[in-house]
């Protein structure tokens, strides 16, 4: 649901064929979002603040949703199935241009840095067939450069930065 700051009502979002994990632009007049409109698996979608001019912009197998919108316009998000230990990261725009940024190790949740240098996200890189074996790392995306930031004993999960 868009609400006005005063909590009242501007448009019910959500009408559009259960849309989840909504995200807004960096400017703040687009909003990114996964939906599945005709039962054909879940795509990323865009949308104009007031919930007109929707567009869909990929067409990936197994997108389960959780995309973040970075500050210099790039997206990212990931696809791939949980049982398979096969997610994967990828960047993508508007434009329809692709790019994957992990290979291996079941990787999910990426959440751009305020200065859009880092991704932060999920994986199981080290204790894959562990359930509660996720931690968080960070992605320097000049180089690939990959760092764990968690340790723990249970599932770290779904990390967002801060402003």
């Amino acid at each position: 649901t868009l609400l006005n700051i005063d909590g009242s009502f501007i448009k019910d979002l959500n009408s559009y064929h259960d849309c989840k994990e909504p995200v807004w632009s960096p400017d703040g007049d687009e909003i990114l979002f996964a939906a599945n409109p005709k039962s054909e698996g879940m795509q990323l979608y865009i949308m104009d603040k007031d919930g007109n001019n929707i567009r869909k912009i990929t067409n990936i197998s197994n997108l389960t949703g959780r995309a973040d919108w970075g500050p210099n316009g790039q997206m990212a998000s990931f696809s791939g199935v949980y049982e398979k230990h096969n997610r994967e990261l990828f960047l993508f725009s508007e434009n329809g241009s692709i790019e994957f940024i992990t290979s291996g190790g079941d990787n999910l949740a990426p959440s751009f840095s305020p200065d859009g240098n880092w991704i932060a996200f999920t994986s199981y890189r080290d204790d894959l067939n562990n359930p509660d074996g996720c931690e968080i790392y960070i992605m320097r995306l000049g180089d690939g450069l990959i760092e764990r930031v968690t340790q723990n004993d249970y599932c770290d999960y779904q990390p967002r930065w801060g402003r």
